[in-house]
């Protein structure tokens, strides 16, 4: 159709997701969306097209979904309990998971310890698949959910 565009990763991925009224930033930091839970990737892509903007998504899904109202079973799943408790909106990037905590950030350890080794699958000399089990316990997305 002519319109420039091309695939970003200098956008807030999850801030512009939940603007875009696509899904909620949830417990575990993730956006979730009521139909995949967690399990979406995102990516920007920057166009000059105009577009008509969409509003931003209004739903709590962590305060409706009963299984996360009395306790949000991501944050309780967290096996080195990297995650604050509390909802997503209102912290600061980089604040609602304690870094050192999570396996993510032990990633790239010269000497990976076995406690964190544990929570990854190598799938090659370049590339592996961390820790996921605050997406696996969201109960958006999946068929009991």
């Amino acid at each position: 159709m002519g319109y420039n565009a091309t695939p970003s990763h200098d956008v807030h991925i999850k801030v512009a997701a939940h603007l875009a009224g696509l899904g909620f930033i949830g417990h575990n930091t993730q956006v979730i969306t009521s139909e995949y839970g967690p399990r979406v990737r995102w990516i920007a892509v920057l166009t000059d097209a105009e577009l008509e903007p969409d509003e931003p998504y209004v739903h709590d899904l962590c305060a409706e979904q009963p299984r996360c109202q009395e306790r949000s079973i991501c944050v309780k799943s967290c096996p080195y309990q990297a995650i604050i408790p509390g909802p997503s909106q209102g912290v600061a990037p980089g604040e609602k998971v304690i870094r050192d905590r999570c396996v993510v950030a032990h990633k790239f350890d010269k000497d990976l310890e076995d406690k964190w080794a544990k929570h990854f699958q190598q799938i090659s000399n370049f590339g592996s698949v961390s820790c996921t089990i605050c997406n696996l316990v969201c109960p958006y997305g999946k068929a009991d959910g």
